[in-house]
């Protein structure tokens, strides 16, 4: 018996070539945007400075106290979303104080208290302390715009575009 050719298979469907893009109609053709709730901020209602976080002393309190006045006339500068990144930044400056004042008391190498440095100097821990709250001060103000540098980028990151279709 002879093997029969195979049946030869029905050409492929084409599929449908894929839709234009469609243009959006112009500005004035288009509903406009709902005006948003009057007294509406993002991150809730504005910071009230008064209420001073429990867990500051010392330099960190004194340091929101100085924010507080600084601040005062933007009140709408911070929210209360903001307190934790504040008292965060507040609580670095109390570390970065501390570290610094250790480091003027008793100089940049202290005796050794581990018995391997026992009788000889090493450099002193708060060196290493000050550095670390150093760098966080520095990233929570980046964050919190409190240097002038990050207020300047802020005014450069682009608003939605009124004139382009595809904004917001």
């Amino acid at each position: 018996m002879t093997a029969s050719p195979a049946p030869k298979k029905a050409p492929a469907a084409r599929r449908p070539a894929s839709p234009r893009l469609k243009l959006m109609p112009p500005a004035h053709a288009r509903p406009a945007r709902p005006a948003t709730a009057p007294n509406v901020t993002a991150g809730g209602p504005s910071l009230v400075w008064a209420d001073e976080p429990a867990a500051l002393h010392g330099e960190g309190l004194a340091e929101w106290r100085r924010l507080a006045r600084v601040f005062a006339a933007e009140r709408d500068r911070f929210t209360e979303a903001d307190r934790a990144g504040l008292v965060a930044f507040c609580t670095f400056w109390s570390d970065f104080c501390a570290a610094t004042a250790d480091v003027r008391e008793r100089g940049v190498t202290v005796e050794g208290r581990s018995s391997a440095d026992s009788g000889r100097r090493v450099k002193n821990p708060s060196l290493a302390a000050g550095r670390e709250a150093s760098q966080q001060l520095r990233l929570w103000a980046v964050q919190l715009q409190l240097t002038p540098a990050a207020r300047r980028s802020e005014d450069r990151i682009p608003t939605a575009d009124a004139g382009n279709p595809f904004a917001g």
